[in-house]
């Protein structure tokens, strides 16, 4: 199994995934830009979206 404890270095790169599947932190923008505005209007939150 590959774990950390097990890991060997075979170039001078590492190249890390996001869990949604890019390479940079883009999920607060997501949340802020897209997820969040779509939540508050389709649950009808605007009394309490901030």
């Amino acid at each position: 199994m590959n774990t950390i404890d097990n890991f060997k270095k075979e170039s001078d790169y590492l190249l890390c995934i996001d869990s949604d599947g890019s390479a940079i932190d883009t999920m607060t923008e997501k949340h802020l830009k897209c997820f969040g505005p779509v939540l508050v209007e389709v649950w009808d939150l605007i009394e309490i979206k901030e």
